[in-house]
């Protein structure tokens, strides 16, 4: 007898499942290589790591699978916009001469700093931010246990207390300047 369980599982594979499951291999199959275990035999190693990730996938709620695959995807996106602000910055010159050391001579060593290290801390804030953003945006507070009212957009939400804050700093940035 054929359970159908099994089968609707199968008739919804699509990328998020084929995401899940390639995580779960590389997972397992990375911690059993890193142990050993079975000795010396990477295809029963690679064999155990299959069957793993085939039943952590038959075993893993569509919420779940859904989250994964809205997460992998908004932090591919968002790589690729902090990779591109990069190199704005860079292209821009926005790096700063910082002295280094003093050589033999008394003439000072300088090296150039990117304006991402200058400012280590206003750029990990902001990644934890987006990360934030990322998460309660791809449904992970659902899955954490709190729901949201129906038609809360998270994103423009959060975009549209940036740009109060931004604003907000412009006024009272210049207000200093002026003291």
């Amino acid at each position: 007898m054929v359970d159908f369980a099994v089968i609707s599982v199968l008739e919804r594979l699509g990328f998020a499942d084929i995401l899940l499951w390639l995580l779960t291999f590389a997972i397992v199959y990375g911690i059993l290589s890193q142990i050993n275990i079975p000795k010396n035999s990477r295809e029963t190693q690679a064999i155990i790591a299959v069957v793993v990730g085939f039943l952590v996938l038959l075993s893993t709620p569509a919420a779940l699978i859904s989250f994964i695959s809205n997460v992998s995807s908004s932090l591919i996106l968002v790589g690729v916009g902090l990779l591109m602000i990069i190199i704005f910055l860079e292209v821009a010159g926005l790096s700063k001469e910082v002295v280094t050391k003093i050589d033999e001579k008394g003439n000072a060593v300088t090296e150039k700093v990117s304006f991402l290290s200058n400012h280590p801390v206003l750029f990990t804030l902001i990644l934890l931010i987006i990360v934030a953003v990322i998460f309660v945006s791809s449904g992970g507070l659902s899955i954490v246990g709190f729901d949201l009212p129906r038609g809360f957009d998270v994103t423009g939400t959060i975009f549209i207390i940036a740009i109060v804050a931004a604003i907000g700093w412009m006024i009272f940035g210049e207000t200093k300047k002026k003291k």
